[in-house]
């Protein structure tokens, strides 16, 4: 497919124009579209030309980059950019490393995480040269995994970026500033609690010596933001996200801090690293929270006589023994919210529940019940083997996860689990025989959405 180049055709006031680079894409374009932009455009308009920031919008296909008056004022550039990737015009702007980790960032977005924050400077000598770039990737629709577009605003943190310069050098000459040993004894002594700005002016500081500095609200397990004026408010970001959890960590130290108001520390393990979490009881504006301080633990942190590796195996033994299931000795519901619930692309889901088995625990006891979950656990564990996984999900519900798997196989699977647990021999069942409910859908599909259709 060729381009046209009319560039004379095309004017940033009115949004026929950009219709008509729709047209030079091949595509069509009805009159209740382009009055569907026209609406848009207006809308958007109202919004952004009076204000100070930079505010953008940037359209995935074909690709197309718009801003507002103030971005055309600070850049110079004063109608849409086509393909602006590749465009000298923003190339010879914005500096190439920021640049490209803002766009790695936004190619990393996703539906559940949409927020891309990313710091990026101009190069064309003039003042600002340090914005922040706040932005939110859109999806269309569901079926689409490609983004539609994204938009945003630029932030001018010149001043930030001279207040964390400057903190950087005298950390460097002297540990930390007189000024900020102040301002931190202070925080210490009125017992953490600061205003929205000095909440700010904390995190520059701590980001000096920390790799992750943020504020969380454990109750809501969200992170909460705070802008250099005081204003603080909570996002809809996870805290546990950044953790690889699909829910609260089960050993969340934050909701401990925020209930004992005392200082805690664990360490963690993510993406085959682990890092050392310290979390801190504060009241910003007299609301409680935790600031979370987390530092990488690489071979200049580790304790003398211990290596990285060896933290961090020890780390994962611990994870892993809060996946198992204490009566069973196979994978619980946790392992299946963490790991397993969110996974796109598995082959089968099935799930099993023994017959009548309150009346086993109601007539026989509690110790027989167990005995019968552990015999019964341990021929689905035998059955799924390498072909996935299989968890107890709540009481005598079990779930059997499968990647990767024929129809034939899995039917041939459920099937010897049935006539397996049929077979158990029970001393303490005198003619008590076992049944096992299993049913199960084999086809490519989200897991929690195939647990769903098979729930018995």
């Amino acid at each position: 497919m060729s381009l046209k180049s009319n560039s004379h055709r095309y004017d940033n006031t009115n949004m026929v124009n950009i219709a008509n680079r729709f047209h030079d894409f091949e595509l069509e374009s009805s009159e209740k579209i382009v009055q569907q932009l026209e609406y848009e455009r207006q809308s958007l308009a109202f919004l952004t030309e009076n204000s100070d920031n930079i505010i953008f919008t940037y359209i995935a296909s074909p690709p197309i980059l718009n801003i507002n008056k103030a971005g055309t004022k600070r850049s110079g550039i004063t109608e849409p950019i086509l393909s602006p990737l590749s465009s000298d015009a923003l190339g010879r702007l914005i500096e190439k490393s920021s640049l490209n980790r803002l766009t790695k960032k936004i190619r990393e977005a996703t539906r559940e995480m949409p927020h891309v924050v990313s710091d990026i400077r101009f190069l064309d000598g003039r003042t600002p040269e340090r914005y922040r770039c706040d932005c939110k990737v859109i999806w269309a629709s569901e079926e689409n995994n490609e983004y539609t577009g994204v938009v945003g605003k630029l932030t001018d943190i010149d001043a930030d970026y001279s207040v964390v310069s400057d903190a950087k050098d005298i950390a460097i000459k002297h540990g930390r500033s007189a000024a900020f040993s102040n301002f931190y004894d202070r925080f210490k002594a009125q017992g953490f609690t600061v205003s929205g700005e000095e909440a700010w002016v904390l995190l520059q500081y701590l980001q000096i010596t920390f790799d992750l500095v943020r504020y969380v609200n454990p109750i809501t397990r969200k992170m909460i933001h705070v802008e250099k004026d005081g204003r603080v408010w909570e996002t809809e970001f996870d805290c546990y996200a950044v953790w690889n959890c699909n829910e609260g960590c089960s050993n969340c130290i934050s909701a401990s801090c925020v209930r004992t108001k005392e200082r805690k520390m664990k360490i963690e393990a993510a993406d085959n690293e682990a890092f050392q979490v310290v979390s801190m009881y504060v009241e910003i504006e007299g609301k409680p929270c935790c600031l979370e301080l987390v530092v990488k633990i690489d071979d200049t942190f580790v304790p003398q006589g211990y290596s990285k590796e060896e933290i961090l195996s020890s780390v994962r033994i611990h994870k892993e023994n809060m996946y198992l299931d204490r009566v069973t000795g196979i994978y619980n519901k946790f392992y299946y919210t963490e790991k397993l619930c969110r996974m796109e692309a598995v082959a089968a889901v099935a799930m099993a529940d023994i017959k009548d088995f309150k009346r086993i625990n109601e007539n026989f006891g509690h110790q027989t019940g167990d005995d019968v979950l552990r015999r019964v656990a341990g021929v689905i564990h035998d059955a799924v083997g390498e072909n996935g996984d299989a968890l107890r999900y709540s009481g005598d519900n079990f779930v059997m996860v499968f990647s990767d798997i024929s129809n034939d196989k899995f039917e041939e699977i459920l099937e010897d689990i049935r006539k397996n647990v049929e077979s158990l021999v029970f001393m303490e069942l005198p003619g008590v025989k076992l049944e096992l409910n299993v049913s199960g859908v084999c086809r490519p599909g989200k897991v929690d959405e195939l647990l769903d259709q098979v729930r018995i």
